[in-house]
């Protein structure tokens, strides 16, 4: 080191292995070696400790809840939901002739409403109404049938919707009546139109 070390100003760069700059009073100076290591790592453990040491005893300062302190009740949380109303139908499908009651002739276009006007109820009153749709919604190009090879209009799920289901399944034996078209279709067409 140059120079008496005073009350000056004291500046450290370190420099990595090389060791580290100070600049001492304006003086620049270079430190280095094993020596200065193990002292920057000593100081440096004792000020962690004495740091960590310090938060302890501040932590056990702190003062308890006094006995006399008065104690808040907690509201209580609201109503938590325990129970669910699940509906469920089975085989939804459509026979040529209720295809051909739900047409009407002079718009061209497919009302199922009517079918399930009875149940309505029911199903849109529960919080959770599932069927299982037991037919094809491939579209007209794939010329609607009934049993043995089912596709129906696609308004079939609109009224469903209306009717309150919540969720079709239509993984069943029917649901490659039209193919792999057949079941892709209505993935395409969705959401139904009410």
């Amino acid at each position: 080191m140059q120079g008496p070390v005073g009350a000056g100003s004291l500046l450290v760069f370190p420099m990595g292995k090389a060791g580290r700059i100070i600049l001492i009073n304006g003086e620049l100076c270079r430190q280095g070696g094993k020596k200065m290591k193990r002292r920057s790592i000593l100081i440096i453990t004792v000020l962690l400790a004495a740091l960590v040491l310090f938060a302890l005893v501040l932590k056990e300062a702190e003062p308890a809840v006094p006995a006399t302190a008065e104690i808040k009740k907690v509201p209580s949380p609201p109503d938590i939901v325990s129970t669910i109303t699940l509906a469920s139908a089975g085989d939804i499908m459509a026979h040529m002739p209720q295809v051909q009651a739900a047409l009407d002739q002079e718009s061209g276009e497919y009302d199922f409403t009517p079918c399930f006007a009875p149940v309505r109820p029911l199903f849109s009153a529960a919080d959770i109404s599932l069927a299982n749709l037991e037919t094809t919604l491939a579209g007209a190009h794939l010329h609607y049938s009934g049993y043995p090879r089912f596709n129906t209009p696609s308004e079939l799920a609109g009224a469903l919707k209306w009717a309150g289901f919540d969720l079709l399944s239509t993984a069943n034996n029917h649901s490659l009546d039209r193919g792999e078209e057949g079941v892709l279709e209505p993935l395409i067409t969705w959401p139904p139109t009410i």
